[in-house]
């Protein structure tokens, strides 16, 4: 989380600043992770002293994030519990009005997609209707085509890492099925007729949920007291996607279809249908972007690398502020314990400020999960100058963790607010004054882990 006052008399200068998610990272990673941010950062300081906006700023740093495999947002996220990539994005501009989408698929750039909703929504319809802020689901993919944004087939937004991380948590919820299977025909084998994998299911989510939280605290263990283990797949338990999740260069999509081509749902893997080059529609020459469309995914391996062996801990590296230590004997995880939601707060020259968040969400959630990235107040936030404020502040806060938690506390604005007015809580709903490093540390001490 990030936030920062601005003053409109600071003449010319202007800030750019980007984060790929909370937790700790492997060591493999860790440059991967900087050179994602160093890369989102340059490219939008560029954008930036060439004179476009704060919003053009966030929007570029993003894109470079989602576009990346190692971040959590767009090609690369963490996959639903059926295997399909939805993903959440917002942006704010510096009077607090927004652009956000929810669980959408077939997306290259969600962000790019909460851009356009922004633009739109400031332009009246006719019989006086109300254009939308924020759009989920299929209905965003909708709006989506309806404005020249390019449709993906679902293949084009899965990476390999995205996909291993997916067949072991199928593993992990199988084995829960199978034990409880056991367990009820022993305790009550008059019910062995009923789905005991319902429940296992919903465990398994709840332990995914609480473990995404632990790790970002720094936590060496499972709640259950066991190491933190990458398992192999047993073949056995796992039913393998029966196409490749890879786009040859034959079939990658060369050229958009006509908008008379039907909109088609994401295709979950293992189904069957994992969607073809045809499910490409959109018009690139009517994107309202400030860069142009990236590359194509990268095609994919056509076989997965090993997984860790069961024997190998994974600890954490790293210490708790943030830094990383280059001795040899620092015990580092194997694989990223956290891959988070990403985010952008930039300052132009004239003083405008702006925020954005983008976000695969949570691996193994349901279909039509929303989550932070995509709830403005919750992921991100702005809070405007005031008219009849001389100084003319403006703050903008990030977050990233797990949205559950941070929606019951609306930690983006709460954030927000607190270091525009300089006020702390002090307990029994009264505020005091406090300074930036106070309030920040009251925000995540009392109002969030409180």
């Amino acid at each position: 989380m990030f936030s920062r006052p601005w003053s409109r008399k600071s003449g010319e200068q202007s800030v750019i600043i980007v984060h790929a998610g909370a937790g700790y990272h492997s060591r493999e990673n860790q440059r991967k992770h900087l050179q994602a941010c160093s890369d989102a950062a340059t490219m939008a300081m560029n954008a930036l002293r060439a004179g476009l906006s704060a919003v053009d700023a966030v929007e570029i740093a993003i894109k470079v994030l989602e576009d990346k495999e190692i971040t959590n947002a767009a090609y690369g996220s963490n996959l639903s519990l059926d295997g399909t990539v939805e993903c959440d994005a917002s942006i704010v501009d510096e009077y607090g009005r927004s652009g956000a989408v929810g669980a959408v698929s077939h997306i290259r750039n969600p962000i790019s997609l909460a851009r356009v909703l922004l633009t739109r929504s400031q332009q009246p319809l006719s019989l006086r209707r109300i254009p939308p802020n924020l759009l989920v689901g299929d209905g965003a993919t909708s709006f989506a085509f309806m404005n020249g944004i390019p449709i993906l087939p679902h293949d084009a937004m899965v990476s390999q890492m995205a996909k291993l991380r997916w067949l072991r948590w199928k593993e992990e919820l199988a084995d829960a099925a199978e034990k409880e299977t056991v367990e009820n025909t022993q305790n009550n084998p008059s019910e062995f007729g009923q789905e005991p994998g319902l429940d296992a299911e919903e465990r398994a989510r709840s332990r995914n949920i609480h473990e995404h939280s632990m790790n970002m605290l720094g936590s060496r263990r499972h709640p259950n007291g066991t190491s933190a283990v990458a398992k192999p797949c047993k073949p056995g338990l796992v039913h393998l996607p029966p196409l490749s999740l890879a786009l040859s260069d034959a079939d990658s999509p060369k050229t958009p279809l006509s908008p008379s081509v039907e909109l088609r749902s994401p295709s979950p893997l293992g189904s069957g249908d994992m969607g073809s080059p045809q499910d490409v529609v959109g018009d690139t020459n009517m994107m309202d972007t400030t860069m142009e469309d990236s590359p194509s995914p990268p095609p994919l391996p056509p076989t997965s690398p090993p997984l860790p062996s069961m024997e190998t801990p994974m600890g954490l590296g790293g210490r708790h502020d943030g830094a990383f230590d280059d001795d040899e004997d620092q015990e580092w995880p194997l694989e990223d314990m956290i891959t988070d939601t990403v985010g952008a707060i930039a300052i132009d020259s004239q003083g405008r400020i702006a925020a954005g968040s983008s976000s695969g969400g949570i691996g193994m959630k349901h279909r039509g999960r929303v989550g932070p990235a995509a709830l403005v107040g919750v992921g991100t936030a702005v809070a405007p100058e005031h008219a009849d404020d001389r100084e003319k502040l403006s703050v903008a806060a990030v977050t990233s963790g797990t949205g559950e938690h941070i929606a019951t506390t609306m930690a983006a604005f709460t954030c927000a607010d607190r270091l525009y007015h300089s006020v702390r809580s002090c307990g029994q709903g009264r505020m005091e004054p406090a300074d930036e490093d106070q309030v920040m540390r009251s925000v995540i001490e009392k109002d969030f882990m409180g």
